[in-house]
C-alpha cells in the first residue's frame, strides 16, 4: 500500500507552509506577545484549517498539523484544530483539560474558550494557576469547571446542554 498525498493536498502544504514560513511570532508569544501568533490563526481559520477534523480527510487534519508544528506555531493547536472544533466558532482559539491525563489547559490565558472534560462531561473553565513548563511557549494552567456545557453519549456523539 502506497500512501501519497493527493494534489489538492500537496498545493494545501505548500499554501501552509508559505504562509506559515513567514511567520515568526514564536519569540513574541513567549513574551506574552499573542498579537502576531493570533493573525496567523485567524489566516488559518480562513484556508479551513479549524474546520479539518468537521469538514475534511483524517490525512487533510495532518498535513495541517505537520506543517503547524514543523513551523512552531505557538498556540493550542491540538486543541483548536483537532480536539475542540465543535465547541469553537471556527475562528477561536480553545484549550482543554482532561484530568487526570491531561491536568492542565495548554496557553489557557491566551485562548477564548477554555475547558475541562471529567468523565463523559464538558464543562466550560476558568484558568487558574500558572504551572511551570519546560517550553515558554506552553504555559500550563490549572483549570477550574464552570457552567456544564454538555455530554459526550459514550460514543463519538455528543449532545450540548442538558
Amino acid at each position: 500500500m502506497k500512501f501519497a498525498l493527493t494534489t489538492e493536498q500537496t498545493q494545501f502544504a505548500e499554501t501552509l507552509d508559505t504562509l506559515l514560513a513567514k511567520s515568526d511570532v514564536t519569540r513574541a508569544w513567549a513574551n506574552g506577545d499573542h498579537a502576531p501568533a493570533r493573525a496567523v490563526w485567524r489566516k488559518l481559520a480562513d484556508l479551513g484549517v479549524t474546520a479539518l477534523v468537521q469538514e475534511g480527510e483524517p490525512s487533510d487534519l495532518v498535513v495541517a498539523m505537520e506543517a503547524i508544528g514543523f513551523h512552531c506555531l505557538p498556540g493550542p493547536a491540538i486543541e483548536t484544530v483537532a480536539v475542540l472544533p465543535a465547541l469553537l466558532d471556527g475562528t477561536s482559539l480553545g484549550t482543554v483539560a482532561v484530568p487526570p491525563h491531561v491536568p492542565y489547559a495548554v496557553d489557557a490565558d491566551a485562548a477564548d474558550r477554555v475547558f475541562v472534560v471529567e468523565g463523559n462531561v464538558v464543562f466550560a473553565a476558568e484558568p487558574r494557576t500558572r504551572v511551570a513548563s519546560v517550553d515558554p511557549c506552553r504555559r500550563l494552567f490549572t483549570v477550574t469547571a464552570g457552567a456544564e456545557i454538555g455530554r459526550f453519549d459514550g460514543g463519538e456523539a455528543f449532545e450540548r446542554g442538558v
